[in-house]
């Protein structure tokens, strides 16, 4: 905060914030935590019973404890949709307060909002036609004035960072908005993605009242944020405000699988969250919008004890974030009643196992906040299920081995089973009837929440409509269960060697995504990817069917996706079933049946960047040396308030001397880097370049010249 300011709540004009909970959020939790401790105590009390009918010794301690571990976020999942379906249904959650429309809003200004992209080496194209649609749909609300759109790359990658330039400098002229849409390009990414805000927040932020962040791949209507912006100044107590990204564009089938399962779930699933959780909810680092002042105050991240990776620097922020401003007081919920909030997913499994793996190290790090002093309990609940998504995996894996090995012991004893009476009252019930009753109340658990999840919309005729009516909405429910059922045991195994991969050591290196939703995955690099976990499951059959042949079938809903990885990784990845499936009007969401206008702008302007970068397609960093214009534009924006450190200029400049004598290649990646930072020494290059003698330049810089005749149109010019 800035010395000559007012104090926070004065100039917010809100009272102070505070942790009191409200009476209906205590009833609320009470009756959550009850319904959840009676169903949890239930699934501990059958299957101790069924352990103990047949012998409690040994390995089966580990698996009663596996089990009680197991079961919470099983339980929890349940609750929360349980609640979510009734609070929906029976009008449990209260409404949001009444904000005017865009178009008939009050005349007075709006308070001035930040719209930030922080970026790291992704597609231009894609990203500054996100930029150009966000604009766009802010225009036609009328309120475009208040927001500023700021694209924040931390790109490493030269060809990368010059073809965001190009690109932002034609969404900028096609659009006028040259005072609104800015580009900043940071030269080192020191803190990651949180590193990359907290450089804007410290350099701009006092100039915002609130911040809408939103990801590389995400999407917002302008609609959604002059509405998030009025129920901020509606409720000046809320701190940050979590929208609902509905997945969007997928192509791939593995894709729209994830954006179906997204569309269909998310809604109750939030819903339940907003129900217990309340003022305490979670923020997912995009598609939210932000008090700023308040966030800088108090969410300045700490580095953790011990090294990397389940230390020093914190990866997922966000949760952290969540936390730190509950702590201070201030309010974080969840609008899980708005729509125009959209982002992408992965086109195949491997993509998602990059991200996933990411995640999987910030939930394990959080491990060090859980006894943190004064963080709300419902904050630490929040990095505990957290932890637990990525563990449960280990766990899972944990609980098969500990039951073949029970298996194996049996198999070897040459003892007869022996039945006993259990403690509960169910003495009357074979063994077998009783692992039915245990299984069937699993499965319940398991599969209702998708139940509660269909019964939602099928109840609402106009989401009924819009996920392509009721039957194709249930046979969409059937196919991602089938989808779950086959990537589930995968999932397992994947995650857990992420767990003991970071446990021993094995960071993760932070690198651009390819969010291209065309991805197809090959047969060489699924092989790759995925052929240890063939070897896994032949290796783990084989010993079960050692042991006990006819376990075997019990183990085939785990073993048999193992087997089947290869092949079934490069089907899901398919593209021409995705489509397929979209034609026969399955695994369809509204979006796809009634397109918002922002996902038609997008596609407009993402096909018409990619046009004009594909020439320099490989060459973005000749055409800053050749192209006057790219080259004048790269140099102004060097010039930026917080670049003004003395830069070595001889160091430049030889940089610059070696690229023109001795070509592209002389120079590593970091030193190219380097050059480029140096605003003056490119545009001395550019000089020198048309000046010198054809003898004095590399053969790659004479042949640019000459390709670049006299008519030759400047990059950055053309028809807009």
């Amino acid at each position: 905060m800035r010395p000559d300011e007012p104090p926070l709540n004065a100039r917010m004009g809100a009272a102070a914030p505070t942790n009191k909970r409200t009476s209906p959020t205590i009833v609320r939790r009470t009756v959550f935590l009850a319904l959840f401790l009676l169903i949890y105590g239930t699934g501990i009390l059958l299957f101790a019973d069924f352990l103990w009918r047949t012998g409690l010794y040994g390995l089966k301690y580990g698996l009663l404890v596996l089990q009680a571990l197991l079961f919470l976020p099983i339980t929890y999942v349940f609750c929360t949709v349980l609640f979510g379906f009734l609070a929906v249904r029976r009008g449990w959650l209260a409404p949001p307060p009444p904000a005017p429309a865009a178009e008939t809003a009050a005349p007075h200004p709006m308070p001035p909002t930040a719209v930030v992209f922080p970026i790291h080496d992704e597609e231009a194209a894609s990203v500054m036609a996100r930029v150009e649609a966000t604009w766009r749909s802010l225009e036609r609300t009328g309120r475009e004035a208040a927001f500023h759109v700021f694209v924040l790359s931390d790109s490493l990658n030269p060809e990368r960072w010059i073809e965001e330039e190009i690109a932002w400098f034609h969404v900028a002229r096609r659009t006028r908005a040259f005072g609104h849409v800015h580009y900043r390009h940071r030269p080192c990414n020191e803190g990651l993605k949180a590193g990359n805000l907290s450089d804007f927040l410290e350099h701009w932020g006092p100039s915002y009242t609130y911040m809408i962040v939103l990801d590389a791949d995400s999407l917002m209507s302008g609609a959604r944020m002059v509405n998030l912006v009025q129920r901020m100044e509606a409720e000046p107590r809320v701190g940050i405000l979590q929208t609902i990204p509905g997945a969007v564009r997928a192509r791939s089938l593995y894709a729209r699988m994830q954006q179906f399962f997204i569309r269909m779930y998310s809604r109750l699933f939030m819903a339940g969250m907003d129900f217990w959780q309340d003022v305490d909810a979670n923020y997912f680092g995009h598609n939210a919008i932000i008090r700023v002042h308040p966030f800088m105050a108090n969410c300045r991240l700490p580095r953790l004890p011990w090294r990397e990776p389940l230390g020093g620097q914190i990866y997922s922020h966000d949760f952290v974030e969540a936390a730190l401003m509950r702590r201070a007081g201030w309010e974080v919920r969840v609008a899980h009643e708005l729509e125009g909030s959209y982002e992408e997913e992965p086109a195949n499994v491997l993509e998602s196992l990059r991200r996933h793996r990411r995640w999987c190290q910030g939930s394990l790090q959080h491990s060090w906040l859980l006894f943190s002093r004064d963080l709300p309990l419902a904050s630490r609940c929040n990095f505990l299920l957290g932890i637990l998504a990525y563990t449960g995996s280990l766990l899972w894996l944990a609980f098969m081995l500990f039951s073949t090995l029970v298996m194996v012991q049996f198999a070897r004893s040459g003892l007869s089973l022996i039945t006993t009476s259990g403690f509960m009252p169910l003495a009357g019930l074979s063994l077998q009837t009783h692992g039915a009753l245990l299984f069937g109340f699993c499965l319940f658990l398991l599969f209702a929440p998708k139940f509660l999840c269909l019964a939602d919309v099928l109840l609402d005729a106009p989401r009924r409509r819009a996920f392509g009516g009721g039957r194709n909405a249930a046979a969409g429910v059937v196919l991602e269960s089938l989808f779950s059922f086959l990537t589930a045991p995968m999932a397992m195994l994947w995650h857990s060697y992420f767990v003991l991969s970071l446990t021993f050591g094995k960071g993760v290196i932070w690198t651009g995504q390819n969010r291209a939703p065309e991805q197809r995955l090959g047969w060489r690099t699924a092989g790759r990817s995925h052929g240890w976990m063939t070897v896994v499951g032949l290796a783990w059959g084989l010993v079960v069917m050692a042991a006990d042949p006819d376990a075997v079938y019990w183990m085939l809903p785990v073993l048999g996706p193992w087997l089947l990885s290869i092949p079934l990784n490069v089907l899901f990845s398919s593209i021409a079933i995705g489509g397929r499936l979209e034609q026969a009007g399955l695994l369809l969401t509204p979006e796809e049946r009634e397109p918002p206008r922002e996902l038609l702008d997008f596609s407009e302007a993402e096909n018409r960047l990619r046009a004009r970068l594909e020439p320099i397609a490989g060459a973005a960093l000749r055409q800053a040396i050749v192209d006057p214009c790219v080259n004048a534009l790269h140099g102004e924006l060097q010039l930026q308030p917080y670049t003004d450190e003395v830069r070595d200029r001889d160091a430049g400049w030889q940089l610059a001397q070696r690229l023109l004598h001795e070509g592209q290649t002389a120079l590593s990646r970091a030193q190219t880097f380097a050059l480029l930072l140096d605003g003056v020494a490119c545009r001395r290059a550019h000089l020198q370049l048309w000046h010198a003698a054809d003898a004095d330049l590399a053969p790659e810089w004479q042949a640019a010249v000459a390709a670049y005749a006299p008519s030759h149109k400047p990059a950055l010019l053309g028809e807009t």
